[in-house]
């Protein structure tokens, strides 16, 4: 069977531009922290893989009608607190939330998943001293990623905002109303690698066999190497801004060799980019649990750079699409023994690597597994036609 690399930019930037003119409660998820009855200020929201965990704020009956948009409750970080932050276990890429400080001070900094500051447009020093409605004050509006780099407008976050951090805030700083979308593609998984590498502290550096995710999902690499390849084609999210500590990393398979990834617990969906040095000298091979072939494909692009390919040109192999209800199992890349004319270059490479197993119970590198959330109702749709999941 013959499968074709997804294309979703058009609809994308559709969806997006419309989603730019909604209001927080009309995104995906929406948490006014009126029925949230968690208690600190360091707890867990909701359950994996869509969790949000809250640091130095607390959710708080707010008297002063300053400090709240809607209800009487809204999550608070006191005065003179050193720092607050909200980190989303998921990328998200439309965040749209109110926020005062009584002082009209404060700085709101938004980071990508490697929690470093890459953007001045995810920067916001001073903030209204009231989100009172009868005031009509704005809410604060992020897009991470729009899909083109030239858009100078969002914040080039290719793998969504996961952190929110508040500092200098020498008064009552409030947030209330807070609404966001996660983004599409690869990252929007339990798992997701993107085989960077960081100068001087290798993390993928040339690394033949290994494996990612926290037991029991993970997912083992073998017969090919996480490098930089040092070829623009072959890397789909290069860092980009002031912070030059990470180079552009793949998983490469080289001439005449396979790579396989194989799933310790079954994926219900794998998404990610490839491509390939030589036309059709590559070819990807899916299989279910017990090593029977269930689609392959040699129709892979030659680049996967996102500033020259539209962002969401990913694979997207499902399990149950596919007749394998009981998951995929592993996933070979073949490469061709032909060599090109010109060069001894002929590799097959893949990048911004995704999956979700069967079952998932990975909770994600930038959250400790503490706290609690409760789902009080899933699958609840919203008068936009969005589903939602709702949080006690």
């Amino acid at each position: 069977m013959r499968i074709t690399y997804i294309i979703k930019f058009g609809l994308f930037l559709i969806g997006l531009s419309s989603s730019l003119y909604a209001a927080p409660q009309d995104l995906d998820t929406f948490l006014d922290f009126e029925s949230i009855t968690e208690e600190g200020d360091d707890f867990i929201i909701g359950d994996s893989p869509n969790s949000v965990r809250i640091i130095g704020f607390t959710i708080q009956f707010v008297d002063d009608p300053n400090f709240v948009h809607s209800g009487t409750r809204a999550l608070v970080l006191n005065p003179n607190a050193e720092e607050g932050k909200i980190i989303f276990e998921r990328g998200v890429n439309l965040l749209q939330f109110y926020a005062a400080e009584s002082f009209g001070a404060g700085r709101i900094e938004l980071r990508d998943k490697k929690i470093l500051t890459l953007s001045t447009q995810g920067i916001t020093d001073g903030l209204p001293t009231n989100i009172n409605p009868a005031n009509n004050i704005s809410f604060l509006s992020y897009v991470a990623f729009s899909g083109n780099f030239l858009d100078v407008t969002d914040l080039n976050f290719t793998n969504g905002i996961k952190e929110i951090k508040v500092t200098n805030a020498p008064g009552i700083f409030a947030i209330d109303d807070l609404g966001y979308s996660y983004v599409e593609g690869p990252p929007n998984n339990t798992i997701f690698e993107d085989f960077e590498i960081r100068i001087g502290n290798p993390v993928f550096a040339d690394i033949r066999n290994f494996t990612i995710g926290d037991p029991p999902n993970t997912a083992t690499f073998t017969g090919g190497i996480a490098t930089s390849t040092g070829i623009q084609s072959f890397n789909h999210t290069s860092p980009i801004g002031p912070n030059q500590f990470f180079v552009g990393g793949s998983w490469l398979v080289e001439n005449d060799k396979t790579g396989t990834i194989t799933f310790n617990i079954p994926a219900a969906q794998v998404q990610f980019y490839s491509a390939v040095f030589v036309e059709g000298h590559g070819e990807i091979n899916i299989f279910d649990t017990n090593d029977n072939l269930l689609t392959s494909t040699t129709d892979i692009p030659q680049t996967i750079r996102i500033d020259t390919f539209t962002p969401f040109d990913f694979f997207d192999f499902n399990a149950v699409a596919l007749g394998a209800p009981d998951g995929i199992g592993k996933i070979s890349f073949t490469n061709s023994p032909e060599k090109p004319t010109q060069g001894n270059i002929s590799d097959i490479v893949f990048d911004d690597f995704g999956y979700t197993p069967i079952t998932a119970t990975f909770i994600g590198d930038d959250l400790i597994n503490d706290g609690s959330g409760v789902v009080i109702g899933t699958n609840i749709e919203h008068p936009n036609g969005n589903i939602l999941t709702k949080f006690c």
